[in-house]
């Protein structure tokens, strides 16, 4: 792309880089993915241009299995321990199994009323 920086501001000349690169290691020609990366970024400047965008930087299930596995093995000593593995705070840590343990309880409870 002919000086992408030039072009875009912002996240978007890494984006248009990326996407170019991308697409190479994909097979696509150089000029081919230049063109289609311009038009992808032109694309969203266009539709999104003046918003901000919030890019998880999980899938909701990567999260869920995270809280899942940091519920299951947090054991109240082990906290800094956590907070280092997946990069989060402490008091994320104890939200986590707060949380875990109040769905829980929910589920005994409603399995509990199904039994009677």
């Amino acid at each position: 792309m002919a000086g992408p920086a030039l072009e875009y501001t912002g996240f978007l000349p890494e984006l248009a880089d990326k996407l170019i690169a991308f697409l190479i290691a994909a097979g696509w020609s150089r000029e081919r993915a230049e063109a289609l990366a311009r038009a992808l970024v032109d694309s969203m400047r266009r539709n999104w241009g003046g918003t901000q965008v919030y890019i998880p930087s999980q899938r909701p299930i990567d999260r869920l299995l995270r809280d899942a596995e940091i519920a299951r093995r947090w054991n109240g000593r082990n906290t800094l321990e956590l907070c280092r593995e997946f990069g989060i705070s402490d008091e994320r840590v104890r939200q986590i199994y707060d949380e875990a343990r109040r769905k829980a309880k929910s589920v005994s409870a409603g399995a509990q009323a199904a039994r009677k």
